[in-house]
């Protein structure tokens, strides 16, 4: 069964997050946990020898830390925090969560070299390479 760190759970409580609800927080998330061997087991037992993807806990990390990729948009790049990314509400705008920012650089260039980056403004499209992002 995995746990949650102490300090995560100590510092729900600015959010109002009384002592009772992080109790049922810590044994939701180990019913999970659970849920997903018992699953594992019965698709086992009926012969589906495909197997299910690994339950992972993350740590807590607060959306102004997370690390997020602008694939398509009106500012395409690598953003830290949620609210640095500008424009972000734009309905045709696609945006990635990842774990790190070695991940969301390599994400977004992956995606530059594919041809897969564009600036989306004003009705316009244009498909974005590493020069327009970088420079030469």
């Amino acid at each position: 069964m995995s746990s949650i760190p102490q300090e995560t759970v100590d510092s729900a409580t600015p959010l109002g997050v009384d002592d009772s609800t992080k109790t049922l927080f810590r044994e939701f998330a180990a019913s999970l946990g659970y849920m997903h061997s018992v699953i594992c087991r019965l698709l086992e037992a009926s012969g589906d020898t495909e197997p299910l993807p690994t339950l992972v806990f993350r740590d807590f990390v607060p959306a102004s830390a997370r690390w997020y990729t602008m694939i398509a948009g009106p500012n395409p790049g690598v953003f830290q925090g949620l609210q640095n990314i500008p424009n972000r509400a734009v309905s045709n705008a696609v945006i990635g969560r990842h774990g790190s920012e070695e991940e969301a650089r390599k994400i977004f260039n992956e995606a530059l070299d594919n041809g897969a980056v564009r600036r989306i403004s004003d009705g316009s499209t244009v498909v974005l390479t590493r020069a327009d992002v970088y420079g030469a």
